[in-house]
């Protein structure tokens, strides 16, 4: 923390807030201590750990017969009085230091003018009774960690201009169910929202090109994300915990997604991958159990270490032939996976004996015609049954497979009905002949039938 106060105390000086005989004087005022600059401004520096209740900041002050105006708040100037419970801020303040008011578990109210136009490094962390704050608007930046664990704190209106959210701003507000972000804000740093577990909704402004890693670490309320157009990676545990995440919507100039950036995504069940992405990290996608379908674009080169470990409702997948390297147990536990078609002929760099554990007893790999010489020595020491496919054809279809439900009966109409389900193409016939599909049941599924007395109606089902 030296390092941060010698920078700190650079900028006030520069700024012409302390100077450079900050420690002329001091004086003590209803146990605020406040500390006088050659400048004719003055700071407050020090509050009594033991005041209580409201305390009042003055404007101004009056040391020796000379008259100081108070301009700021210096570093850990309230921190850890653990007794106050509201602030009052002149409107001559411009500049808040490091850990001001931090640890200051029993305040609940403070209003800051809108003269501040600058606030520092964890200002207000651990205020755990703090419930609302509204933020100047001549802030341009929220820095490091300056809401960090204010656990009672609801609602944040970041103002136009800010554009920067600091690492950690507003880690572990777990109380905190609205955000609104400007525009005008490009980044959003390392672990900014992190543990913000009543987060339901947060939009991210099209103007964010880079979200830092841990962002939304274990924001488990949240539901639904959109990834603005500029955003080129996804970084580690960037979502990780997310678990109830349902739809992310990642942009076309993502090139890469990194380690653990959805690990834990449990309720997520639609995701689209762009186009440009290269890489994906080791468990990027562990324990998405929810996801049933997954797309790997072509220009992945690599697939990290148990990257999909326990997506246990994907029931096939297709590597692209650009893929050159699969990490160890890319899919363990995967348990529903019954088919893999690798598109290249060559195969890529992996290890085919773990990298399947614990997936269905049913697991076929598929790999192109007229390959075997090349797949034969990669497949050796697998007990996974292989078939070769075309992957200008598409993956096989499944058998076609057609069953019926219980038969009800109108004893008034004489009309009956159940339930067809079928893999393939649902057909319908009324004399035998002349087939045509059933409506939107081309991919296999369900489909109710009624059966009106005296009426023909035949079904089969078709491959195509």
């Amino acid at each position: 923390m030296k390092f941060k106060y010698n920078l700190l105390s650079s900028a006030l000086l520069s700024a012409g807030l302390f100077s450079s005989a900050a420690q002329a004087a001091t004086v003590t005022i209803d146990s605020l201590t406040y500390g006088t600059n050659e400048n004719g401004t003055a700071y407050v520096s020090n509050c009594s750990g033991s005041y209580s209740g409201a305390v009042t900041i003055l404007s101004s002050i009056t040391v020796d017969g000379t008259d100081y105006t108070v301009t700021s708040i210096g570093d850990y100037a309230f921190s850890y009085c653990n007794l106050l419970t509201e602030i009052i801020i002149p409107d001559s303040i411009a500049f808040i230091g490091d850990y001001a008011f931090s640890y200051c578990n029993s305040l609940t109210e403070i209003i800051i003018p809108d003269s501040v136009t600058e606030i520092g490094n964890y200002v207000f962390q651990s205020c755990s009774s703090l419930s609302e704050i509204v933020i100047p608007e001549g802030i341009t930046e929220i820095r490091e960690g300056t809401f960090d664990s204010c656990s009672s704190l609801t609602k944040i209106i970041v103002p136009e201009g800010v554009t920067s959210i600091g690492w950690n701003a507003f880690d572990s507000c777990s109380s905190l169910t609205e955000v609104i972000i400007p525009n005008s804000v490009s980044s959003i740093g390392l672990g900014a929202f992190r543990n913000c577990s009543s987060l339901s909704e947060f939009i991210i402004p099209e103007s964010v090109t880079s979200i830092g890693n841990y962002a939304f670490q274990d924001c488990s309320s949240l539901t639904e994300v959109v990834i603005p157009e500029g955003v080129t990676k996804i970084r580690i545990w960037t979502f990780s915990g997310c678990s109830a995440l349902t739809k992310v919507i990642i942009p076309e100039g993502v090139t890469s997604i990194d380690d653990f950036a959805f690990d834990g995504c449990s309720s997520l069940t639609e995701i689209i991958i762009p186009n440009n992405v290269t890489s994906i990290g080791d468990w990027t996608f562990n324990n998405c159990s929810a996801l049933t379908e997954f797309i790997i674009p072509e220009g992945v080169t690599s697939i990290g270490d148990y990257a999909f470990q326990d997506c246990s409702s994907i029931p096939e997948i297709i590597i692209p032939e650009t893929v050159a390297s699969i990490g160890s147990s890319a899919f363990n536990k995967c348990t529903k996976l019954e088919k893999v078609y690798f598109a290249s002929s060559e195969p890529p760099s992996m290890e085919i004996g773990t990298l399947f554990d614990g997936c269905s007893e049913k697991l076929v790999i598929f790999y192109p015609e007229n390959a075997e010489d090349n797949w034969t020595p990669v497949l050796e020491g697998t007990t996974i049954p292989t078939q070769t496919w075309d992957p200008a054809v598409g993956p096989v279809p499944e058998p076609p497979s057609l069953t019926y439900g219980t038969v009800t009966k109108n004893p008034e109409t004489g009309e009956i009905s159940f339930t067809l389900t079928f893999t393939g193409t649902l057909q319908e016939s009324t004399d035998g002949i002349t087939w045509s599909d059933v409506t939107d049941t081309a991919k296999g599924g369900t489909c109710t039938v009624t059966v009106q007395k005296n009426q023909n109606r035949f079904f089969r089902i078709v491959v195509k």
